[in-house]
Parts: C-alpha cells; sequence; structure tokens
C-alpha cells in the first residue's frame, strides 16, 4: 500500500512538473522568431521568396489558432518584382478539444487587404504554373480531409484586389474593394453569402460596381450544386454603354450537376436597358469547353 501511494505521489509530481513545462515553453515561445525558417521552408517548396513584415501570432486554448499580419509572396521568374500575393490580416483558428475528436471546428475565417497580381505572358504561360505543378501539390492531390465532422464559422474576405493581365489578348482586368462574407458552413446545410466588388475592364473600356446574394446548398456528396435564391444588381458605365451606364438586375435559381455536366438556370429574370429578359436555361457539357445551350426566354422592352 505504501508502495502504491508513492508512485502514486511520484507519478503526479512528474505530471505537474511537465505540465508546467509544457506551459512556461508555450508561454515563452515566440513564432516570430522562426519567420526566417518559415521563408526557407516556402522557398524550398515553391522556388519564391516568402516575407513576413507583421506579427506571428498563436493561441493554443481552447481555439489553436494563428494570426499573421503582413505577408509576401514573389512572383514567378520573368514575371517582374511585383509580388504575387500580398496580405494584410490572415487569421484561422480551431477549436482544440474537439481536433481529439477528429472534428474540424473553426471560427470565422478571416482574410483582410489581400492583393493577387495574376498575369498570363505572351507565350501562354500563368504566373502560377508553377505552384500548380509543385511536388507538394502532386502528392497532396488525392488525399481526403481526416475529419469526421467540419464546421467553418464563416468567410470574411474584406478590401481584396485582383489584378488579370493576359499578354496573350492584350486586356487587363482590376477587380478592387472586393468583400464576400458567409454564414456558418456545415456540411449537408445550405450556406448565406454577400458580396461586393468593382472591376474594371480594358476592353472593352467597362466598369462596374456590383452586389451579389444568394444561399448556396448541394445535393448528393457535393455533385449537385444549387444556388437558390440569387440576386445580383450592378451598374455598369462606359463609352460602349448606350447613355454610358445602365443599371442591371439578375435574379434566378442555378442548379449545377457535376456528375451529369450540366447546369439549369430557372426563373430567369434579367433586367438591363430597359428591357426584361424571363425564361430557363438548360446548358450541357457545361465544362468540354464546347457547352450546348437550349433556351425558353421572352422579351419585353427597347431591344
Amino acid at each position: 500500500m505504501k508502495l502504491l501511494i508513492k508512485l502514486v505521489i511520484g507519478f503526479s509530481i512528474i505530471l505537474i512538473i511537465s505540465i508546467s513545462l509544457i506551459v512556461i515553453i508555450l508561454v515563452n515561445f515566440d513564432p516570430n522568431n522562426y519567420k526566417d525558417t518559415i521563408a526557407a521552408k516556402v522557398n524550398e517548396q515553391t522556388g519564391r521568396s516568402l516575407s513576413i513584415s507583421g506579427d506571428i501570432n498563436l493561441t493554443f486554448y481552447p481555439w489553436l489558432g494563428i494570426n499573421v499580419e503582413g505577408i509576401s509572396l514573389s512572383n514567378a521568374a520573368n514575371f517582374g518584382d511585383t509580388p504575387f500575393l500580398e496580405t494584410k490580416t490572415i487569421k484561422a483558428r480551431a477549436k482544440l478539444l474537439p481536433l481529439l475528436r477528429k472534428e474540424l471546428e473553426m471560427d470565422t475565417l478571416v482574410l483582410h487587404g489581400a492583393k493577387v497580381n495574376l498575369v498570363r505572358d505572351a507565350k501562354g504561360v500563368n504566373n502560377w504554373d508553377d505552384l500548380l505543378n509543385s511536388k507538394n501539390k502532386k502528392q497532396n492531390t488525392n488525399q481526403n480531409l481526416p475529419f469526421a465532422a467540419l464546421i467553418l464559422g464563416g468567410i470574411d474576405i474584406k478590401d481584396a484586389n485582383i489584378r488579370w493581365r493576359d499578354m496573350q489578348q492584350g486586356v487587363e482586368y482590376n477587380i478592387t474593394n472586393t468583400n464576400i462574407h458567409t454564414g456558418e458552413l456545415k456540411l449537408g446545410e445550405p450556406i448565406d453569402i454577400t458580396a461586393s466588388s468593382k472591376v474594371v475592364a480594358s476592353k472593352p473600356a467597362v466598369s462596374s460596381s456590383i452586389q451579389f446574394k444568394g444561399t448556396v446548398s448541394y445535393e448528393d456528396n457535393g455533385d449537385i450544386l444549387v444556388l437558390k435564391p440569387m440576386l445580383l444588381e450592378a451598374v455598369v458605365s462606359g463609352k460602349e454603354i448606350p447613355g454610358g451606364k445602365t443599371s442591371l438586375k439578375l435574379s434566378s435559381e442555378i442548379k449545377m450537376n457535376f456528375d451529369e455536366d450540366t447546369a439549369e438556370i430557372n426563373s430567369l429574370d434579367l433586367t438591363a436597358f430597359d428591357t426584361q429578359i424571363k425564361g430557363q436555361t438548360k446548358i450541357s457539357s457545361l465544362l468540354s469547353g464546347t457547352p450546348e445551350f437550349t433556351a425558353k426566354i421572352s422579351i419585353n422592352g427597347k431591344i
């Protein structure tokens, strides 16, 4: 009995010391000391330079999370010095205890102030091709998420900007002031989405302010995607627009079947240029590059 008591006391002391050491390490651990190590690993995997100008903050309990400020990823070779990606804030965190049950329960994923620079050169080479063809991408292509349940508190994207230049076609598109917000993402449940953005194109020379609202759901394990309802409103302006400016309003219900490679657009209601278009459309061979359309529409107005 005395031996058992001594063993229990000894085990308790060891456990307390171990926990104390872990707490001390976590409290004094500064991830900012490992910026160079992180950059070196990224360079090893992608051949690109990563810099982190801001702080890296970690949390451990009850949320296991990371908050990184000021990320910049260099462009591909022969695409200039403008960074491929810049972000002001990236924040992600997941509850620790559900992870032990192989359940991923995340808070809202935050991405603020992102700038993405996309380019296709005159030979048709994209400045992201090297990332898609990296060894790490190939190794992880067919891996499944090892989680029994997945919950994401939502997505919060603010002030995102995308610049797309196609040297082959001689066109440029700038998507600025982009904000995207979603409700909670749970497997099998509908997802509410709101978004806004401004788009400027060089050919044709037009600009547009866009507002979007919709609810996404899916069926058959994700093979069928349903966007219902969907409302898109835009103000389009440019020299080639009659009158220099027009308002556009589109509402519809969209159903995409990835297994059958089809899409259906029902309850279509488009208003633009003092004209209203109603009807429905079915698209087959959607992802083949040569889609086929069948439609039944009615047009009322000036067109």
